[in-house]
């Protein structure tokens, strides 16, 4: 009876730092899986988003340098220095607490309170917040791009004389951005700061473009790279499809290089692609 060719590949994210040796508890937990254990392989995802980009073509050929592979999950942030060429990582970085949904969370909040009054985790009608939830998730994505977010949810709750209460609400980018803004002064730059991923030169970001300014300039700091030393900065993850995430981080770099550097070095895939290369690349070993 013949068998398949096919070799296993687990991709994993790196120990934040500039040394990578904790693969063991990877090849430990996994190792049963395969026949024998040593035919699976193991990819630190930021290489495998940065061979899949060299493979569509997407960095600067003929450019010296390390790429930075910002990666803006569901609920974190990592950001990683590559050699491209051997395929290793010279430094990375790790922000837990900040990502997609954190976006997410700051539209339900604004919708919370103006809808019931308080914030969506205070809220005593979990049915109304799960319906709130799956609206603003998918209004997030598909209208940023309009410039205005509008939600409407009718039948949405009761209210004391049970009679029923609609929502119909609806908001422009630029107030999301300042609620947005908002939630990384209040919360997200004290974490940063707690979890050590802020540039010493920076330690107080009031918005999310001066977040993601700080963490770049963090990691280059820890890599002894600077923005004109890079191939390129690559941006990947779910998070990253949100417009106002790009926009952030473009805006971020902008200010520590300047604008012709934004657009002859920052590397934003298409919709598809943006989450999928760390999968693709792992396929191209």
């Amino acid at each position: 009876m013949g068998g398949y060719n096919v070799q296993p590949v687990f991709t994993y994210t790196p120990k934040v730092g500039s040394h990578d040796d904790h693969l063991e508890e990877y090849t430990n937990a996994v190792k049963n899986l395969s026949s024998p254990s040593s035919i699976a392989l193991f990819e630190p995802e930021p290489v495998c988003a940065v061979r899949a980009a060299k493979y569509n073509n997407l960095l600067p050929s003929g450019m010296p340098g390390p790429v930075l592979v910002i990666d803006v999950g569901a609920s974190a942030t990592s950001m990683s220095i590559v050699d491209s060429e051997k395929e290793s990582i010279q430094y990375h970085s790790r922000l837990d607490g900040f990502g997609g949904e954190t976006l997410l969370e700051t539209l339900m909040d604004y919708l919370s309170k103006s809808f019931f009054g308080c914030r969506h985790t205070e809220a005593s009608d979990k049915m109304a917040v799960q319906r709130l939830y799956d609206a603003a998730q998918g209004a997030i994505m598909e209208r940023q791009k309009l410039g205005r977010i509008q939600i409407n949810i009718p039948y949405l709750s009761m209210d004391e004389k049970m009679q029923p209460r609609h929502l119909n609400e609806g908001l422009s980018l630029s107030v999301l951005e300042a609620a947005f803004d908002d939630m990384v002064k209040d919360n997200i730059a004290g974490q940063a700061l707690e979890q050590n991923v802020l540039s010493q030169t920076n330690q107080n970001p009031s918005d999310v473009s001066a977040l993601f300014s700080s963490m770049i300039m963090s990691v280059l700091e820890h890599s002894g790279q600077n923005p004109f030393s890079l191939n390129s900065i690559l941006v990947v993850g779910g998070g990253a499809r949100s417009p106002m995430c790009q926009q952030a981080i473009k805006k971020a770099i902008g200010a520590l290089a300047g604008e012709q550097f934004v657009a002859e070095k920052v590397i934003i895939p298409q919709d598809g692609l943006i989450e999928e290369l760390v999968a693709l690349g792992a396929t191209l070993e």
